[in-house]
């Protein structure tokens, strides 16, 4: 992230009199705020594909598809009532049985997959992102595969 800050050599006069000096100051944090954002966007893209082929795969109406996915925009609803109605057990048991399902322990990314949407929201809305470090966005690129297998193997 830059911001760009123009400054004269003096403040009153006309600011096409004297030459105008650019300074960008870089965000220390920006690309590790972009690599959080990027996985969550991921995860919503994972999860709005999941439930949509699912929606589909049991030939709901399109109508009715779009209303469902209309009435529950965030990812808390449709991780809580929408998940649970549309496969019929809670985003937790599917978890698990993805683990049994294929051994690997799916709970760490589900975890991480919620914790990187509250600092998420906490960026955009408050403009924090001081948990954003270095070793939090690597945890989130290291995790993008089993966050993709996680949702293809609860399918």
């Amino acid at each position: 992230m830059v911001l760009l800050i123009v400054t004269t050599n003096a403040l009153k006069e006309d600011i096409t009199a004297r030459p105008v000096t650019w300074k960008a100051i870089y965000g220390f944090q920006g690309a590790d705020v972009g690599t959080v954002l990027y996985f969550c966007t991921l995860r919503e893209a994972l999860l709005n594909s999941f439930l949509l082929n699912n929606l589909r795969v049991r030939k709901i109406p399109e109508p009715l598809i779009r209303r469902l996915l209309n009435d529950n925009k965030l990812a808390s609803q449709k991780l809580g009532n929408l998940f649970a109605s549309v496969v019929g057990i809670k985003w937790k048991e599917a978890v698990n049985y993805a683990a049994q399902k294929v051994g690997i322990d799916y709970t760490p990314v589900s975890v991480l997959m919620q914790s990187a949407a509250e600092l998420r929201n906490e960026f955009l809305h408050s403009g924090k992102a001081w948990r954003c470090t270095r070793e939090y966005a690597t945890q989130c690129v290291d995790s993008m595969g089993e966050l993709l297998g996680l949702f293809v193997t609860a399918q």
